[in-house]
């Protein structure tokens, strides 16, 4: 009798339907038309920061607490209105690397928002001062942890001369972000140091690279790939 084979049947059950994506993020949480209204908005973050200039010959010890409250909710309101303009032009340029809208908006945010930031320095600096009480608290703080055993101390956004005499005084070695190059060694946030922190970063930093821009390329590519079907193609599946 001859070997019969029986015909194989497949079947297989119609394809999910991709799911359709928007081209665009929807950012209106953040603003709702800031392309036109930029103008606007960085006027309104000017002005506050004049109030805080304005205000620079009365910041001394002797000032109220009620005025030094306002000043502070003013540099928040900066602080508030800074972060989510620039978000707003980070997303918007992370959709498509390409848009030339979309990269001069971020240049030009980018280049107002760190102007602002650089005139409220002096307001930061002076609110967040080492007065000679607590420059001896952390020279106390300093050789208490010494003597208790630490291999190493880290002196984080202190005047550099104060830095400086805590590491002459110490037989550890100092580590120091943003406190001057006394220290015996420094430390930068790796995401810094490599331009993968976008906007407009503390003063102590020094973007070594630009990966950032390098990241958002290779993600929107990515997204781009998979919104049209081009990725995962026959070579990058198992058979």
């Amino acid at each position: 009798m001859a070997d019969t084979v029986s015909p194989r049947i497949v079947s297989s059950s119609p394809r999910t339907p991709r799911p359709s994506y928007p081209d665009r993020w929807d950012l209106t949480h953040l603003y709702k038309d800031p392309v036109n209204q930029l103008d606007t908005l960085l006027a309104d973050l000017e002005g506050k920061v004049a109030q805080i200039e304005a205000a620079r010959s009365r910041l001394s010890p002797a000032i109220s607490s009620r005025d030094f409250l306002a000043l502070l909710e003013v540099s928040e309101a900066v602080a508030r209105g800074s972060a989510r303009l620039g978000a707003f032009a980070y997303l918007w340029y992370s959709e498509n690397t390409t848009h030339a809208e979309a990269r001069s908006f971020k240049t030009r945010v980018e280049e107002r928002l760190t102007g602002l930031h650089n005139r409220l320095l002096f307001f930061e600096l002076w609110w967040q001062g080492v007065d000679d009480t607590n420059a001896e608290r952390l020279m106390a703080d300093a050789l208490a942890a010494e003597e208790a055993g630490a291999f190493a101390v880290v002196l984080e956004c202190i005047p550099a001369e104060l830095a400086g005499q805590i590491s002459r005084r110490l037989s550890i070695p100092t580590i120091g972000i943003g406190a001057g190059a006394e220290c015996d060694g420094q430390v930068l946030v790796l995401h810094d140091l490599l331009g993968l922190t976008p906007g407009s970063v503390l003063r102590f930093v020094r973007r070594y690279a630009d990966l950032g821009q390098a990241v958002l390329q290779a993600v929107g590519q990515f997204r781009d790939d998979v919104r049209h079907g081009r990725f995962p193609g026959p070579e990058h599946t198992f058979r």
